[in-house]
């Protein structure tokens, strides 16, 4: 059976079967003006307009509660504008989604707690991070070519500069599969911590789509050649904080806290297991 999601005034009230909202909508619980959605619509639209919904019983109007009546303001379509893709077109909605998130990032990703799914924004991270990681990899064969001794601290020893480069290469068919996989246990780290703090006051969900939106435009500037990697991680930061401020509506000092540990320690990781990777690489050779 599915399940309608319904929003008034940009805040979801959650969601419900069809037969709660016939009910809720007798009842006063919904108005007609909520905006609501379920798979496979590619817009949210008033329940107004739901003309499926199953019929139910009259309540009883002196056990019904009462219900304020509150005028709802949500946009009726889900954003960022990647979300209506099928009906934008790819380029114009990747194009429209990259506006949103520079240009009104806290006005995007207060939105995009609202509108549900996963899978549309792990598209939109997995297409973008694995476009840079494939580039970046294009641009260090390029500095090899041109520049060998640039690339010559990275290499183990024993190891030549194009066994390395193959080396590479033979995981980049991996890279969206790993993309994947890194999202899914990123945004869990995030959103672990701001549950630690108190500050995670929606699902699981809403700091995914958080992460994949943030993560996905931040990745964009790891497409400009040597200094892409260190703008990613600064741009990135920035988003991700506005991102789960907005998210979860908690003050900017806990969204920074909640973004700052966990990066310093995935930092630190990754730096940890280069420095094995490179110290182990000599006695793999050897044998």
């Amino acid at each position: 059976m599915f399940r309608i999601h319904i929003a008034r005034n940009r805040q979801p009230l959650g969601q419900f079967s069809p037969e709660e909202v016939s009910e809720g909508l007798k009842t006063g619980r919904f108005l007609p003006t909520d905006l609501a959605w379920r798979e496979p619509m590619d817009a949210w639209k008033p329940l107004g307009e739901f003309d499926d919904l199953p019929e139910v019983a009259d309540p009883d109007p002196e056990l019904a509660p009462p219900f304020p009546v509150v005028e709802t303001v949500l946009p009726a379509t889900p954003e960022p504008a990647w979300e209506r893709a099928a009906t934008l077109g790819f380029w114009k909605a990747l194009v429209e989604t990259f506006r949103q998130i520079f240009a009104a990032p806290v006005q995007t990703f207060r939105a995009s707690a609202i509108t549900p799914g996963y899978r549309r924004p792990l598209l939109f991270f997995t297409l973008i991070a694995t476009l840079a990681i494939w580039v970046a990899f294009l641009y260090r064969v390029a500095i090899g070519q041109v520049n060998p001794e640039a690339l010559a601290p990275t290499i183990p020893k024993g190891m030549s500069q194009s066994d390395f480069l193959w080396s590479q290469a033979s995981v980049l068919p991996l890279v969206p599969l790993l993309v994947m996989i890194g999202a899914a246990i990123s945004a869990a780290v995030f959103h672990g911590l701001l549950s630690v703090m108190g500050g995670a006051t929606k699902s699981f969900e809403a700091t995914f789509r958080a992460f994949c939106y943030a993560g996905g435009a931040a990745s964009l500037v790891q497409f400009i050649p040597v200094c892409g990697g260190m703008l990613f991680f600064f741009l990135f930061s920035i988003l991700m904080v506005i991102a789960l401020r907005e998210t979860h509506q908690v003050s900017t000092a806990k969204a920074t806290i909640g973004v700052v540990i966990p990066m310093l320690f995935c930092c630190g990781l990754m730096l940890g297991l280069t420095a094995l990777v490179i110290g182990l690489a000599p006695q793999a050779l050897a044998k």
